[in-house]
């Protein structure tokens, strides 16, 4: 008995020290340079440390003590199982957690809890069979070194006659307790006074408590500081004023087609040459910019013309953007096709809520190439099928070009390309990252002839004359141009992650390129003038349409963090108050740091932008001085 439990001393022991330097590893990510940042990101993983190895300290020695009173034959093998898992799991959850940061930039979190739990979530990632089998050796290999440690530490648990008296280990786990306790009162307290260095190098830490003392500290006279997080926990108040419309003889057919991932530069005669074709007789925006580095805010933010923020409260109340509002008013023919699903993301409760089922279709099986050359076949069946006498409006989301960016064949452009894609590979390519950047161009090329299918047929009928069919991109896709592979890095917007193809065929638009900054959130505005509505662009959406005065900034969101982007500079912070509330400046025209010593001077310089953009991200609330009747109506006095 006093062997098994000298073995538990020592495996915990030996876990306690590896699981310590394993944690250390975050240190790849960050930016930390102070002595006071080092020693408490040193104390912060010492009591962490702790803290994983808790639990399955509690569960081995519970195991331990209730096999003994009751089966003392299988006391040995038993324990020492269940002493196998419950100190594995632990290696296995802080590997995990450094995988997605090392993709995405942030630690497990309820974005994450959200793909593991809503339907489709999964498959919209895109995991290849190599890196899903590459994961399940490294746990593998995780629990094989797990056990010859457990092996070893039983061994020479024999040569050892080091032992803990109950004790000992009371004042072990007191002493334990206020090392934490001081640790987290000192990680409460930089976030009372806004301690930056401190809140930096805990942000490093996996799985860490949301510890806060703000009423405690408030009563012993430590104010906290005055930061500002955006996510009122209030209705929603949209749009601000009754939508009025103007009756008009006609409405041109919309056709609206995004690419998941499509950055502006597969813009090209070799790549997309039904695209390029599509570009000389159209509006071509060439500097054009998503509204968001995922797909969520870059879809939100070409339907609704708001900022990313304003996504988790509108799926919430399932509120649909006045656009989808009008088009259904105004009697068309409705038919929605994406090769991913409405369920993740989660446009079934946004853009399309209200929308009928029968008009929704979403192809799931086979590999995406397929599901979009099958939604080009759907939709122009679609179209042969309608009622002459009503406008149609088609959308289509192209799911080719999401990683591992499929293609058949006869889509192949670029010959020398990665045979398979393995995520957990993809950050030590290196250099020879061109060859998944080939995939991607394989894909998009594919994108560009299920395209040109539908335009060859709507030349064919000479129903361009009357359509305004649009391409984009939900957002970029980056390939280590700037230290990163994919898409959604949390606070880092780099133009390849963000940067996307827009062109707008309008009916008696000229054709011409369009050089000036703009952005999707243009795009409502632009499209609802077109249907006739008189508004005011400000009643349900934050910018001027496409060719209006161009605004003086932009903002760009995903899940936590939102930059404001201009011609010098992107300050970027979080809004959701899951991070530490701090500002990143990138320059705008290389996406590189801004020197430290220039932030403060920054900040101060874009006071009054900033402050507007608080105002504007607190607008659609009810609680807003932008209150004003929200019903949505036809104006009658046009019928």
């Amino acid at each position: 008995m006093g062997r098994l439990r000298q073995t538990s001393f020592l495996y915990f022991g030996i876990a306690y020290f590896l699981l310590f330097g394993f944690l250390f590893s975050f240190v790849n990510f960050s930016e930390i340079s102070g002595i006071s940042e080092c020693f408490f990101l040193l104390t912060r993983n010492a009591c962490y440390t702790a803290l994983y190895l808790t639990l399955p300290a509690l569960i081995s020695f519970s195991s331990y003590y209730f096999l003994k009173k009751r089966d003392q034959q299988k006391l040995n093998k038993w324990h020492l199982i269940v002493l196998l898992i419950s100190v594995a799991l632990p290696f296995i959850a802080v590997y995990s957690d450094y995988l997605i940061y090392d993709l995405y930039g942030y630690h497990f979190n309820a974005f994450i809890w959200n793909i593991i739990t809503t339907k489709g979530g999964i498959e919209a990632l895109g995991t290849t069979g190599s890196t899903r089998l590459s994961i399940a050796f490294q746990i593998l290999l995780i629990v094989i070194s797990a056990t010859i440690i457990l092996k070893i530490s039983h061994k020479y648990s024999e040569l050892t006659s080091f032992t803990l008296s109950k004790k000992k280990i009371r004042a072990l786990a007191i002493s334990l307790a206020l090392v934490i306790g001081i640790e987290e009162v000192c990680f409460a307290y930089a976030k009372q006074v806004g301690n930056n260095d401190i809140l930096r190098a805990a942000s490093y830490t996996p799985f860490s408590l949301p510890v806060s003392m703000t009423k405690i500290f408030k009563s012993i006279g430590v104010a906290k500081v005055k930061n500002t997080h955006f996510m009122p926990n209030e209705k929603i108040n949209y749009p601000l004023k009754k939508i009025i419309l103007e009756k008009k003889s006609s409405y041109p057919n919309i056709v609206i087609l995004t690419a998941e991932s499509f950055r502006w530069d597969l813009l090209d005669p070799k790549i997309t040459p039904n695209l390029c074709r599509l570009a000389e007789k159209s509006l071509n925006f060439t500097n054009h910019y998503s509204g968001g580095n995922r797909t969520r805010m870059g879809m939100f933010s070409l339907f609704y013309g708001l900022y990313a923020p304003y996504w988790y409260a509108f799926e919430k109340e399932k509120i649909s953007p006045v656009l989808m509002n009008v088009v259904q008013q105004l009697n068309y023919q409705i038919e929605l096709n994406t090769s991913q699903s409405f369920d993740y993301p989660e446009l079934r409760k946004t853009l399309f809520a209200g929308i009928d089922e029968k008009h929704m279709h979403e192809l799931q099986e086979g590999p995406s190439w397929k599901r979009d050359e099958d939604n080009i076949e759907m939709i122009i069946n679609s179209i042969k099928n309608r009622q002459a006498d009503r406008p149609f409006f088609n959308f289509m989301f192209f799911e080719s070009t999401h990683a591992p960016y499929n293609f058949p064949e006869n889509a192949v452009v670029e010959t020398d390309y990665e045979k398979d894609v393995n995520y957990l590979k993809i950050s030590g390519l290196g250099d020879n990252i061109y060859k998944i950047h080939n995939r991607y161009i394989n894909a998009a090329h594919h994108i560009d002839a299920q395209v040109g299918k539908l335009l060859t047929y709507l030349e064919k009928e000479k129903l361009m004359e009357n359509s305004i069919i649009l391409f984009t991109g939900d957002h970029g896709e980056e390939f280590m141009e700037k230290g990163r592979w994919g898409h959604g890095h949390n606070s880092r917007f780099t133009m390849y992650q963000t940067r996307v193809p827009f062109i707008l065929s309008v009916p008696g638009e000229t054709a011409r390129e369009i050089n000036t900054e703009t952005n999707h959130l243009q795009f409502p505005a632009f499209l609802l003038d077109k249907l006739g509505v008189t508004n005011n662009y400000q009643d349900y959406s934050l910018t001027p349409s496409l060719l209006q005065k161009k605004p003086d900034y932009f903002l760009i969101g995903n899940y936590n963090y939102i930059t404001l982007q201009d011609k010098l500079y992107k300050i970027t912070f979080p809004f959701t108050g899951q991070d530490y509330f701090h500002y990143n400046i990138y320059h705008t025209n290389n996406d590189n740091f801004v020197l430290k010593n220039e932030e403060r001077s920054i900040i101060k310089a874009y006071d009054k932008k900033l402050k507007k953009v608080y105002a504007e991200l607190q607008r659609f609330y009810q609680n807003s001085q932008f209150n004003t009747d929200q019903d949505f109506v036809i104006d009658k006095a046009n019928d």
